[in-house]
């Protein structure tokens, strides 16, 4: 594992937790901290500040809310692997720059302590064996960042003040301590003020991109997204603002446009593009929600989430302001938040509904490939192809020779075995259908009768059940464990379940029965069930079919 990425995420995440809970303080170390653009190299593209002192207050932080966080932890932590207390962090500043070359963009941290840091002090691990070393008068640490495609250092402005990044970055940096070029400009017109994180984008160096992207937009957007990314050209920059207010977290997104008609424009545009995307999820949600159990419960949880939906795009919607397009963002525990959210974990509660189907018919075949071994183990071979009458005319499906070793012997008892399938007698049988037959994760065609089953045994030549006569265990050559005894097939292999026909897999299209946009479940002959995907190789399925075809299978 990364070790300096590790510590360093253990740090940060005891930062997070701090500031998720605890109420704003007044910042009495201001005068700590450097100007918001310093250390801004003019190729600078965005930069991200965090003020976590706005929050902890160190080094009085000790209230009720901090009595309950990991105070001691952290400080011990800071102690052992960096020589500081890590809650003494005044500001940490992430700056991403345009690569020099093709390379990905560079970037650097700006790091700022209330107390004095000494790299000196840090766990040796995180720094390479060769030591510091001293360039132009400055002491450079190297850090140890394994599988990194660039090397790291670690420079101190001032005993409260650190440089980290690769080192053309880093004299970047070091040689715009004032801070340079239009990203600290921006950051200079837009201070960070009382908030507690912001976020700055310059879009003037990526200018000439951004107007190949207006020129040429994707012939496959919607239409409603088109004029949007047209738009990308007017966009000057973007600014966001964090702040954590008595619990509740508040942030306001600016997108500065070259001019107010331009603004105009981006605004009319981001309307557009969020109405959009309101239909949109109202469309998803009725769809998601029609495969689901009918019924007032459920339609009434779709009018829940289709009013939460509307309520929340109301309050979010973006603001007209001169030159630029508004955004104010609000999350608290209210009841529209926990709407919002809902509707966000439906996808996730219906993949979760699609699990439980596709266990549940994983399990019917395993029932099925155990009532396989038990019928040959009392008779010596398997069901054949379809009960017969004494000229060889099938009369019913192998699934009703089956029922005994299911259980349903009561069921079997009601049966005339000498009669077809669809007598006047057996055909009332059809709905009596066990539930081991019937896939909870295929949806059946609307307006299709019960007593369907697209459970089916491999039957066919050279496949594990022969069409004609028995078949048993020692003609399996290949092994149990690479021969498929049943298959979960698509809709169009659905067939009334007591009934001899069958879909006839072809060795030349072994997949037209089975393949399913999600994948199909199998069973083999020893018992196991395995998910197929959909893009399986053709000729690996055919030999899995077969039961002597001598290849050689992973399965």
């Amino acid at each position: 594992m990364n070790r300096l990425f590790y510590l360093f995420s253990t740090g940060m995440l005891m930062i997070v937790a701090v500031l998720a809970v605890e109420p704003p303080r007044a910042f009495g170390q201001a005068a700590a901290l450097s100007a918001a653009e310093s250390y801004v190299p003019p190729m600078g593209l965005a930069a991200i500040v965090l003020r976590p002192q706005a929050l902890i207050g160190y080094p009085t932080y000790p209230s009720p809310s901090m009595q309950r966080m990991p105070i001691e932890v952290a400080e011990a932590w800071g102690q052992e692997y960096l020589g500081m207390n890590p809650l003494s962090i005044a500001e940490i500043k992430v700056i991403v720059a345009m690569p020099t070359g093709p390379q990905p963009p560079q970037f650097g941290l700006v790091i700022t302590t209330l107390e004095d840091f000494n790299p000196d002090k840090m766990d040796p691990s995180l720094l390479k064996a060769s030591g510091p070393v001293m360039q132009q008068n400055r002491k450079i640490y190297p850090l140890a960042i394994p599988d990194s495609p660039v090397d790291m250092v670690l420079e101190m402005v001032n005993a409260r003040t650190a440089l980290i990044s690769d080192p053309l970055m880093l004299q970047s940096m070091r040689q715009s301590a004032q801070g340079a070029g239009p990203l600290a400009e921006l950051m200079k017109k837009n201070p960070i003020g009382s908030a507690h994180g912001q976020i700055v984008f310059a879009a003037q160096p990526l200018r000439p991109f951004a107007q190949q992207i207006a020129n040429n937009p994707p012939s496959d957007v919607p239409p409603q997204f088109r004029e949007l990314i047209e738009g990308v050209a007017l966009i000057n920059a973007v600014v966001v603002r964090m702040k954590f207010d008595n619990g509740t977290f508040v942030a306001r997104a600016e997108v500065l446009a070259d001019d107010a008609p331009s603004a105009t424009k981006l605004h009319r545009a981001a309307d557009s593009a969020i109405e959009f995307i309101k239909e949109t999820m109202l469309d998803r949600i009725e769809q998601d929600m029609s495969s689901s159990e009918p019924g007032p419960v459920n339609d009434a949880f779709v009018s829940y989430l289709k009013r939460i939906i509307d309520e929340m795009v109301a309050s979010y919607r973006p603001k007209l302001s001169d030159d630029r397009v508004v955004l104010d963002f609000r999350a608290d525990n209210s009841i529209a938040t926990t709407g919002v959210l809902v509707g966000l974990l439906l996808p996730a509660v219906q993949a979760s509904r699609q699990a439980a189907r596709r266990m549940s018919s994983s399990n019917n075949l395993k029932q099925i490939g155990l009532a396989m071994h038990n019928y040959h183990a009392t008779f010596n071979h398997f069901p054949p192809a379809a009960i017969t009458n004494a000229t060889g005319e099938p009369l019913l499906s192998w699934r009703v020779a089956l029922l005994p070793f299911m259980e349903e012997m009561e069921l079997y008892n009601q049966f005339k075995l000498d009669e077809p399938w669809n007598s006047e007698h057996n055909l009332l049988l059809m709905d009596k259908m066990p539930r081991v037959f019937s896939d909870p994760s295929l949806a059946i065609p609307p307006g299709i009768a019960g007593g369907l089953t697209n459970y089916h045994l491999s039957i066919g030549d050279r496949l594990l059940i022969n069409p004609t006569g028995k078949s048993r265990f020692a003609q399996v050559t290949d092994g149990t464990s690479n021969t498929i005894m049943s298959i979960a097939g698509n809709e169009e292999s659905l067939r009334p379940w007591t009934s001899p026909d069958y879909p006839e897999i072809s060795l030349d299209d072994p997949l037209a029965y089975v393949i399913r946009a999600n994948g199909f479940e199998v069973g083999f002959a020893d018992g196991a069930v395995i998910r197929m995907s959909p893009e399986i190789d053709v000729e690996t399925f055919k030999a899995m079919l077969t039961r002597d075809g001598r290849e050689t299978i992973n399965r």
